[in-house]
């Protein structure tokens, strides 16, 4: 008891003599600065070497459960460099801070106020039950190089008014619950437990070829497509094929084909290179019947052919200009007509 009255004695002397002129000399002053011995350091000792005196406030102080409390610390005194409060050596809290709260630190709302040799530190607080009533004291232990003895200064405790979080309301905008038939809610006992569950619609033979059978279909319709899109080399033949028939008819039916032998012989020939491979630049009689005669061609037919050349020759190399008739033209268009239905 009378250790106690001593140490409050000798904190009211120090707060004086900081007051008086040269005081604050004798406590900083050049050579003033002592470090704290290892003898009786207690454990909650703050790394801090000087006089100090210490006040907490918290805000706000009527809160929810997990609701946020700012809680700032300033320590006011004369501190003897290097042993300045700074944060990771300080030793505020009681054990039963943390049983309380849930406590973050806020470094970036500290403060330093050189001017009223003051240091504030900042924690950020959630209550974590309804059972917390008040903010613990906190306890600043620092030595003291006048009195050459560990003291201690305290902020006091803070009464709290913690209440339970209100219901959560549903948003107007929520989507709306969706209610499930009560047999999901129901829960099995018994032998029915050990029941193996399983759907009838899944478990029947068309849902099974349906789901083996319609990936093959789906690539047969797709690889049906895909050749319609892009023709190999035998298809394209067989179209220019078709394509050259239609092209030679629509030739002979223009007004150029029945006044020119050349070019009625020469649209004729462009039809057989292109329908039937025939390999000559120049059609004569005879390479078209022999050309004709592999391909199979009626006798008939390849005689008609024959002739048709040979008319094309005779008024081609005729001694004067000769116009070629125009049942040269219409017997040129029976003749593809006739090789197209025979084909």
């Amino acid at each position: 008891m009378l250790r106690m009255v001593y140490k409050e004695s000798m904190e009211r002397w120090m707060a004086l003599w900081m007051l008086l002129p040269g005081g604050w000399l004798l406590v900083q002053g050049p050579g003033a600065a002592e470090e704290a011995p290892l003898a009786g350091r207690p454990i909650d000792y703050s790394q801090v070497v000087g006089f100090f005196r210490m006040h907490a406030e918290a805000e706000p102080t009527e809160v929810c459960v997990e609701d946020p409390i700012l809680l700032k610390v300033t320590i006011t005194g004369q501190a003897q460099a290097p042993f300045l409060p700074k944060r990771q050596n300080l030793q505020l809290f009681p054990e039963e801070l943390n049983e309380l709260f849930y406590v973050e630190p806020r470094p970036q709302e500290d403060r330093l106020d050189p001017r009223k040799n003051s240091w504030t530190f900042a924690w950020r607080l959630r209550p974590k039950s309804l059972q917390v009533k008040y903010l613990p004291s906190l306890k600043l232990t620092y030595y003291s190089p006048r009195v050459r003895e560990y003291q201690s200064t305290y902020a006091d405790a803070i009464e709290l008014t913690v209440k339970p979080r209100p219901a959560a309301a549903l948003s107007k905008d929520a989507a709306p619950v969706t209610k499930h038939p009560e047999r999901m809610y129901r829960i099995a006992t018994g032998d029915e437990v050990l029941e193996r569950w399983s759907l009838s619609y899944w478990s029947g033979p068309w849902i099974w070829i349906g789901l083996l059978g319609a990936p093959p279909l789906l690539c047969l319709a797709w690889y049906r497509h895909w050749l319609a899109a892009h023709p190999d080399a035998a298809q394209s033949h067989k179209r220019r094929q078709s394509q050259a028939a239609r092209d030679a008819l629509k030739a002979l039916a223009g007004k150029g084909a029945a006044d020119n032998s050349a070019w009625l012989e020469t649209i004729v020939t462009d039809y057989l290179r292109q329908r039937f491979d025939f390999p000559a630049h120049e059609a004569t009689p005879a390479e078209v019947e022999q050309h004709l005669f592999r391909l199979g061609i009626e006798r008939e037919i390849r005689g008609q052919w024959s002739a048709f050349f040979g008319d094309c020759a005779d008024v081609r190399f005729s001694p004067s200009p000769v116009e070629a008739p125009e049942q040269l033209r219409d017997q040129a268009i029976a003749l593809i007509q006739n090789l197209e239905a025979e084909r």
